[in-house]
């Protein structure tokens, strides 16, 4: 099986999918079913791709408002040719800071880094150190939001 490989673009979407497009367009654009949920009752819809390595957040009003990848067999992801799920989230960051700076003060720093200005956020589920059980060397996820995701608040 053949991985294949997503560039994240910040403000504009993954693969063929664009923030602002309705379920309908989205279902056209990417192969497969996706498993369709919601993250709370009064959410949008999830449409989940690739063994929900492929998440693509919907508004209430129906509209892609935020796209998550997680580390996956399937893919790899990238910006600016950085592999940003396969290495080390410290390059990871140190790379990214020279495009955007990231919010210090978020809360779950060091578990989770935003990006205001590229609407984007890594996350982990530890952090690297003597007593983790996880590995926490890696980011296991990636999101990217709709313009004003982010930065709005």
């Amino acid at each position: 099986m053949s991985k294949h490989h997503y560039e994240l673009r910040p403000l504009e979407g993954v693969l063929s999918v664009r923030f602002s497009m309705t379920s309908d367009q989205v279902r056209t654009a990417v192969s497969g079913d996706p498993f369709i949920f919601r993250k709370t009752p009064d959410s949008g819809e999830v449409y989940a791709y690739q063994g929900n390595a492929f998440q693509v957040f919907f508004s209430t009003a129906q509209s892609v408002e935020f796209i998550e990848l997680s580390r996956s067999e399937h893919f790899s992801v990238s910006y600016q040719g950085i592999d940003l799920l396969g290495t080390p989230a410290k390059q990871v960051i140190e790379q990214m800071a020279q495009w955007a700076t990231y919010d210090r003060d978020a809360p779950g720093q060091g578990y989770t880094y935003t990006f205001p200005t590229l609407e984007l956020a890594f996350w982990r589920p530890v952090r690297p150190g003597r007593y983790t059980m996880g590995d926490g060397r890696y980011f296991s996820t990636v999101g990217i939001g709709r313009p004003g995701y982010y930065s709005a608040g």
